[in-house]
């Protein structure tokens, strides 16, 4: 498997739907949360990937990886679409895998709840069912800029 750093954009997103489908972690705000799940990312590219830093790992170029969170109504409707939710959820998890403490982290946890709520907002059961639907293949797989 590949693996790259998801970009700030996506992060935003990723917490824009945590709070919009009340996927709440404890005590964390919504700085906080992005920061954390920005550094699971990190740490499984950095794991598969052992010869990169975090200065020349695949992802976003001239990047500081401090994330503040901003409010931004373009990506509140983009959240708003729960397919647009699946495909971001599906390509982080896909990023953020590659290393062993993956399945307890909190990052894991906080996704899998998301995912299952999105699901049930769009009457599927399962990864697989939701595959079926015309709408998966529409999903973006990345968000590399704001909403507009």
């Amino acid at each position: 498997m590949s693996a790259f750093v998801v970009s700030r954009p996506h992060i935003a997103a990723l917490v824009e739907a945590l709070y919009r489908y009340e996927v709440y972690p404890d005590g964390l705000d919504a700085t906080a949360l992005g920061q954390l799940l920005w550094e699971e990312n990190i740490t499984s590219v950095l794991a598969r990937y052992r010869d990169c830093t975090r200065d020349d790992m695949p992802g976003p170029c001239e990047e500081d990886f401090v994330f503040v969170w901003v409010p931004n109504p373009a990506r509140s409707a983009f959240v708003r679409q729960p397919w647009n939710v699946l495909g971001l959820v599906r390509c982080y998890e896909y990023q953020s895998c590659e290393h062993d403490g993956w399945l307890a982290s909190d990052a894991c946890q906080l996704l899998d709840a998301l995912q299952e709520r999105v699901l049930r907002s769009v009457q599927c059961h399962t990864m697989e069912e939701a595959r079926n639907r015309p709408e998966w293949n529409k999903a973006p797989w990345d968000l590399y800029e704001e909403p507009a």
